[in-house]
């Protein structure tokens, strides 16, 4: 059977119950919540992720999370554990934080993703409503800048600190641009020389936690 692949992960939830002959108002039910709660939810959070698994150990969290695979667990999730930073407290940048002598100081968290290497929670709302503050951010570092997906989500440790922002070609070869997702006026797109960057992070997968 092909799997219909949804947009968000709360569509996703709603086609896993299906699949398993359940109701979305039996699940949430289950959780605790009214009726019609998962459809008022912008997106599914951390709680609601986490109950999914409890109920359905047969949920493949890298299918809900990021829609790749199948709905499935076809072997056992991933324990994988990643270090966590928080991009507003960082004592030193980013890159700094993350390199092997400092890395074994930092929480860990259990990434729901394969694949990624650390975590990082955001504070403001520049890229709301899709990352709103306290989001958490599970990321792979890209190495090479020529294999940026332009207009893609990317953690970028430059010279003036860590931003999330969607990354687009600059003015030249030499330049990135930085976008917000929010589209308030306030949040204008600046530039950034790739000499300035200390390291640049993909986003894999975001949780939004309650």
């Amino acid at each position: 059977m092909k799997t219909v692949i949804k947009n968000k992960s709360k569509d996703r939830l709603k086609e896993f119950i299906r699949l398993k002959g359940d109701t979305v108002k039996g699940f949430e039910e289950r959780i605790g919540r009214g009726n019609a709660y998962i459809n008022s939810l912008k997106d599914l959070s951390a709680v609601v992720i986490n109950a999914a698994v409890a109920i359905y150990p047969d949920l493949n969290i890298d299918w809900l999370v990021t829609g790749e695979g199948e709905p499935f667990k076809t072997s056992v999730a991933t324990t994988d554990t990643v270090p966590i930073v928080n991009m507003f407290a960082l004592g030193g940048t980013l890159t700094e934080q993350l390199d092997s002598s400092s890395v074994n100081a930092l929480e860990c968290v259990q990434t729901p993703v394969k694949g990624a290497e650390m975590a990082i929670e955001v504070s403001g709302d520049s890229m709301a409503p899709k990352y709103p503050s306290g989001s958490r951010l599970f990321c792979r570092r890209v190495d090479d800048p020529t294999f940026i997906e332009w207009g893609k989500v990317y953690v970028i440790d430059t010279n003036q600190g860590a931003v999330v922002k969607e990354l687009r070609p600059g003015s030249s070869h030499d330049t990135v641009m930085c976008h917000s997702l929010n589209d308030n006026k306030k949040y204008v797109p600046f530039e950034v020389p790739f000499s300035s960057i200390r390291g640049i992070w993909k986003v894999l997968a975001g949780l939004i936690l309650e």
